[in-house]
């Protein structure tokens, strides 16, 4: 899948993790769906620095997310 090194629109920092992100989930779609995540699902957890592009990258790629978080302040941030 994507890696985190660089890329066209990388930078160390959270648009960087976005773009990782993304490309991970576009790679996924790809190999698994034809690329098309529409009406599909991504199941993930945490809303921390990492975990946080998840959720942006998910409906950028054309899928649903649903985001498990524990910490009230991380949703509420997000």
């Amino acid at each position: 899948y994507g890696q985190m090194t660089a890329g066209s629109w990388i930078y160390i920092g959270t648009q960087g993790i976005v773009q990782g992100t993304y490309e991970t989930f576009m790679e996924a779609g790809r190999q698994h769906y034809g690329g098309d995540w529409a009406g599909k699902w991504i199941l993930t957890a945490g809303l921390g620095g990492m975990g946080g592009a998840q959720p942006l990258a998910a409906t950028m790629a054309g899928a649903s997310c649903i985001t498990i978080e524990c910490q009230r302040s991380r949703i509420e941030f997000r």
